[in-house]
């Protein structure tokens, strides 16, 4: 085993997850015990934090590539999860004075969030049409989130008009994904027994 890549499973990036929640955890008490706030200690604390989102991010693409036909969704679900990752503990730590650099960082973790969502979304296999509406629903819903919110940051769209549009979308994405959840396996129990 020495030498062999560990591979990203949802059982690794919980362990990931557990453990990056204790080293804030740690942090904190460092903290407590020095009786001081550092900038080291602060970003230590906002590294451990990062780790622990973008793990919990990053369960449903590595779920996706755990023996399914959708393995490239999983995989590029992974990739935008670790840029996502990358960009912004490095901001972090490299405290970038670059407007560029952190609208990169935001458009990349909002994309790790909605292509998490689409590779949920895609585990499920809706089998019947009003579940399959609210998961296509969904899973456009899921693509376009991070492409009009892309554009609002990019062009630095200040109204807050827009933003509510962009809010009301991510929560009709998240709603309607969790009605074909609901939808999918409330209407799988009501059918009626087939003669």
């Amino acid at each position: 085993m020495i030498g062999q890549a560990m591979a990203i499973t949802p059982k690794n990036l919980l362990m990931f997850f557990v453990a990056s929640l204790v080293a804030a955890g740690l942090v904190v008490v460092a903290m407590g015990v020095m009786g001081e706030y550092t900038k080291t200690m602060g970003r230590l604390l906002a590294t451990a934090l990062c780790l622990s989102g973008l793990s919990l991010l990053a369960l449903p693409p590595s779920g996706l590539t755990q023996g399914s036909n959708r393995r490239a969704w999983g995989y590029a679900g992974l990739g935008i999860c670790g840029v996502a990752y990358l960009l912004v503990a490095g901001g972090i730590w490299g405290t970038p004075d670059s407007d560029a650099f952190w609208k990169a960082a935001g458009i990349a973790s909002i994309g790790a969030a909605s292509q998490s969502q689409i590779c949920w979304l895609l585990m499920m296999k809706p089998n019947n049409p009003t579940a399959k509406a609210a998961w296509s629903t969904s899973i456009a819903a899921s693509a376009l989130v991070p492409v009009v919110a892309g554009i609002g940051i990019i062009a630095e769209i200040k109204s807050s008009e827009f933003w509510w549009a962009v809010a009301l979308m991510i929560i009709f994405q998240v709603l309607s994904g969790l009605s074909a959840l609901f939808l999918n396996r409330w209407l799988s129990r009501t059918r009626a027994p087939s003669i």
